[in-house]
């Protein structure tokens, strides 16, 4: 910047020399001063709260790296219950259902006979070995499921957990007809089933059917009222009135 101040500084002289001759014409140029210097007084630090960093960290690696220990004792334990162990699964309705998940393909649930109180289906190990492929080391992993899992997962899908009188209406929303549970089918650790285990299926499949007899019944009043010159309204007061004083006497 000096050079060409100096250079402009010569041309004006030039200028100045070649109009201004010998006139008494004063040519002033600033002088040049060297440009002052801008420097920081802004000081940026960091600030971590150790104990919410320190917990965050902590979090994050119990996620990643659940506790599991499985020791010898603990593994040999888990194959002797698979070997003495089962889930099996019964059938008491009349219908035949056709099942299947990841693990189980298809399984043909055959219809309970008439004078039989319940199927016997099959029976699953009550731990299940399942191959993975690792894609990281391109090796083959095994995961270990619950076998009542594994059986609940068969019968109803939507049921995250083991309990078969569960309420899981909310997980419904997105499937229909896959909850076989309601239709008869259960699993259970004993064989033969426990008398309360074929009650509790009993209690099951008599709320599904009578929740289909409801359904079935609505359409036909729906269908009839007009064929007999009635309102929907009134055929539905004189049904519940003749059940009501049929049951009720």
């Amino acid at each position: 910047m000096n050079a060409a101040m100096e250079m402009l500084r010569n041309r004006a002289q030039q200028l100045y020399d070649l109009v201004a001759g010998e006139s008494n014409i004063e040519l002033l140029i600033d002088p040049v001063e060297e440009t002052a210097k801008v420097t920081s007084n802004l000081e940026v630090t960091a600030h971590i709260d150790k104990y919410y960093s320190t917990e965050l960290a902590d979090c994050l690696m119990r996620g990643a790296n659940p506790p599991l220990d499985p020791s010898i004792e603990n593994l040999n334990w888990v194959f002797q219950q698979q070997g003495t162990v089962k889930v099996w699964i019964y059938n008491i309705s009349h219908q035949e259902y056709n099942l299947g998940n990841g693990m189980v393909k298809r399984l043909t649930v055959p219809a309970c006979p008439e004078d039989a109180d319940y199927a016997v289906v099959t029976s699953l190990p009550a731990v299940m070995v399942q191959p993975k492929d690792n894609v990281d080391n391109n090796r083959v992993d095994y995961v270990l499921f619950d076998g009542r899992r594994v059986a609940m997962d068969l019968i109803d899908p939507a049921n995250l957990g083991i309990d078969q009188d569960s309420d899981w209406t909310w997980a419904r929303r997105l499937s229909s007809g896959c909850n076989f549970s309601m239709k008869g089918v259960f699993f259970s650790t004993h064989n033969p089933p426990l008398k309360k285990e074929l009650k509790a299926a009993h209690k099951r499949l008599k709320k599904y059917y009578t929740d289909l007899m409801d359904k079935a019944n609505i359409v036909r009043v729906i269908a009839a009222a007009p064929a007999i010159g009635v309102s929907v309204q009134e055929l539905k007061a004189a049904q519940e009135y003749v059940e009501d004083a049929v049951f009720n006497r």
